[in-house]
Order: C-alpha cells, then structure tokens, then sequence
C-alpha cells in the first residue's frame, strides 16, 4: 500500500475512527497490528495522528496487510455509501471532539454530577454478534411486532420473553454487538456475563433452545457456587445441542455504545471511543512488554444500554475482589481523557472511578448510589458525605 493512497486512507478515518469530517489522510506508519495515520479534519488545519488497529487481531506478519486492507477500504465504503443513501451526508457530519449537538462539547456533558444508581438492576448480560452498528435499525432486539421471519436478535428477545417464568438466575439483559473485523467474531455468537461463556452457532431456529438451556430450571448449590455449577451445567446442556460450541471466555471485556440509529450522541461519540480504547490497551500492552497486565481486554461496539443523555457509555466486565468475581461496571460520560483513566485505573489497578461510575450489574440502584456515598463520594461531584 502506498502512502499516497489518500481516499482509501480518508474512508479509514471516517468509518473507524469515527471522524466524518476527515479531509486529508496519509499512512505514517504501519505493522502487523493496525496503521498509523495523519489526519486532517475540515474544522482543524492542523493534522492529528490516529491509530486504526485491524479488525481481527494481529496478523503473522505485515506483508499480509493487504487484503486486510482491501476489505477493510470496501468496508468503509459501503458502510458510509448507506448512510449517505440515508440521507445523512458524511460531508456534513461534525467532529466527535468539537460537536457542540451530539459529541464530546455538548453542554450537557457532566451535567449530572453523581451518575451512580443510573443503571437499572439485571443479573446476566448476553451479547449476541449480529452485523454491524450501522445496520441496527431503532429497536434491533424488540424490533417492531410480527416480522416474519424474525431476526437473530428479535429471536432471542422472544425466547427470553417466553421462557421469562422459568428463568431463575435473575434478570437477563440483551445487547447486540459488532463482530471485530479481523478476529475470530462471527455473527450467531452470544457472549455472557458473569458466567464467562462464549456460544456460537446460535440462529434464529435454535434460539429458543439456546436460552432454555443457559438459563432455566432451578440449580442447587455445587462445590463451585451457586453462579458456577450454574455455569457448568449450562455449558453442558448448551454443548449438547447440534451445531453449537461452547468455550470460556476469560480476561477483560469493553463495550461502547454506538447505537447511531437509536441516538446521534452515541452514533457520534461512541465509534471514535471503540478507536480510542483500542488504542490506548495497545500503547498499554506493548509497554507492559506483553507480560505485565491484564492488558489483553477486546473493544467492540455494542447496540443502545440505556441513558442516551450520558454518552459515551461504556460497559467493562472484569474479575475483581478476593473472591474474583466478574463485575460488570457502567460508565458514562466517558470522554477520550476518561477512556484513558479506564484503561489505566480500572483495567490496570482496579480502581473504581467515583465521578463517571454508574453502576454495576446485580446491584439495585440505591445499592449503586450507597456503593459511591460509603467512599463519601470520593471523585463525585455531588457532594455526599460518607456514611459513619
């Protein structure tokens, strides 16, 4: 690829990177991971350096970039090619970092000043694959009534809705999420949490099954806990359908909203924060020189989470505390600045950042709130005082 492939380096920067109003673009470095470009954008003169990682994972080498890069171009262009039918000019779009309506300026930005207790309880989180987030229309799981035949992610909303009465590990919380391009993601994949599981070959036929066997029926407590001979024995009864696989699926995990379809602010701040995550766990991760931190952590886009008003929302999923249970943190507000606290506090240290904190999965919202007012509202701007 040559450096003075500038349209093709230009729809790199639009669709990945999240900045429509990208101008100019030139290939300042490359490797087996992703480009290094130098951006102009129509409300800066001056150029800015981006880093686009490639979107399945490292490759053997960097003379297999090529075709990736191919692919990812076509990609890009079709992407951007439908939004335009749409009629929603890329030309006109402004810059995450300067759009004072939908991006990261918005006056609205901080405006709550204690965001725990934001998050409505639920006990497990299943992400299914499915497309990619430009394609989702408002409502991807709901979907309106009576489709014929349903989409994947309308499938599993219904079978969840019918097996709802015999369902007895709480609340399940369905997303839809973008399959990383370049990594072993595929469509018909279903990621859980806290049970650390990975499912795939899940269709709309199987569904209802699918569900079924991750979640109902009563389970006694086995010598792993109650969460983890639940986990087993799902993992079992979802191994013995055809077609399917099952595996762990362990580390960290990141998920932004970029729900455009659903809100502009999350179609306008949250595919630039995917870019930028991704970024920062790389610089991360080649500076721990590969051994040092838990720094393999995937970045994927995933469909509307609730709160429009505080994007970008992010959502992690890591072990945490003695016991090492995996925590399911919710963030908002989450600007560039605060994606690198993330990385470097939560995901490096652990640390619980009060005033960007939403909540956590399996806690009730006074619980939330009293989880941030016990640390007297350490980092939050509410101004609580801490419990005697």
């Amino acid at each position: 690829m040559n450096k003075d492939h500038g349209a093709q380096l230009v729809l790199y920067s639009k669709h990945y990177a999240g900045l429509a109003s990208t101008i100019a673009a030139t290939l300042t470095y490359i490797d087996s991971t992703g480009v290094e470009l130098s951006v102009t954008l129509s409300s800066s003169n001056a150029p800015r350096r981006i880093y686009i990682a490639f979107p399945h994972g490292s490759l053997p080498s960097v003379h297999d970039a090529r075709p990736v890069l191919v692919a990812m171009a076509e990609t890009a262009a079709q992407a951007l090619g439908s939004e335009v039918k749409a009629g929603e000019s890329d030309e006109n779009k402004s810059d995450p970092l300067t759009d004072t309506e939908h991006g990261f300026a918005r006056a609205e930005m901080g405006s709550k000043k204690c965001l725990a207790g934001t998050v409505k309880k639920y006990d497990t989180h299943m992400f299914v694959l499915w497309k990619r987030a430009q394609e989702w229309p408002k409502h991807v799981e709901a979907g309106a009534a009576g489709i014929d035949p349903p989409t994947l992610p309308q499938a599993l909303h219904a079978a969840l809705k019918d097996c709802a009465g015999s369902i007895s590990c709480g609340k399940v919380k369905l997303n839809v999420a973008e399959c990383r391009d370049g990594s072993e993601d595929k469509d018909g994949t279903l990621l859980l949490f806290p049970q650390e599981l990975c499912v795939t070959g899940v269709t709309e036929a199987n569904a209802k099954a699918v569900v079924e066997a991750l979640f109902a029926g009563e389970m006694e407590e086995g010598e792993e806990g109650r969460w983890g001979n639940r986990t087993r024995v799902a993992a079992e009864k979802v191994g013995r359908l055809k077609g399917l696989a099952v595996k762990s699926l362990p580390g960290q995990h990141l998920f932004v909203c970029c729900h455009g379809n659903r809100d502009k602010r999350c179609g306008s701040v949250g595919p630039y924060l995917v870019t930028e995550l991704r970024r920062l766990i790389k610089e991360r991760e080649e500076g721990a020189g590969g051994g040092v931190g838990p720094w393999d952590c995937p970045v994927r886009a995933c469909s509307h989470v609730g709160g429009h008003a505080y994007a970008g929302n992010v959502i992690s999923f890591c072990r945490r505390g003695e016991e090492g249970r995996v925590l399911g943190d919710w963030w908002g507000y989450v600007t560039p600045a605060v994606a690198r606290e993330l990385v470097e506090r939560h995901l490096g240290k652990g640390e619980l950042l009060a005033s960007v904190w939403r909540g956590q999965m399996g806690l009730g919202e006074e619980e939330q709130r009293g989880v941030v007012e016990s640390r007297g509202c350490q980092g939050c701007a509410c101004g609580k005082a801490g419990r005697p």
